[in-house]
């Protein structure tokens, strides 16, 4: 086994984010997630004609937490068919 391989093995990061960014991701403050959340939750708003606001919908939250285990925790997401 290769060094480089070695090295993914070892961390405890899923190796798709090892592979685009190295062994050390990027820091992703607070601040910034519930900025990409609230851009997310806006998008569905217009693709799917939702009428909420993304500064206090239970739904913002859930995509700021989806965020936050993806890339605070670097959680792998799995698989499954869409919801929509």
């Amino acid at each position: 086994m290769i060094e480089e391989e070695t090295e993914v093995l070892q961390s405890n990061i899923p190796e798709r984010i090892q592979l685009i960014y190295g062994s050390k991701p990027p820091k992703v403050s607070e601040d910034e997630l519930e900025i990409e959340a609230k851009w997310i939750t806006k998008k569905l708003e217009r693709k799917k004609k939702y009428n909420f606001d993304p500064s206090s919908d239970p739904l913002t939250k859930q995509v700021h937490l989806a965020l936050y285990h993806m890339k605070i925790e670097h959680f792998e997401v799995k698989f499954c068919e869409s919801l929509f």
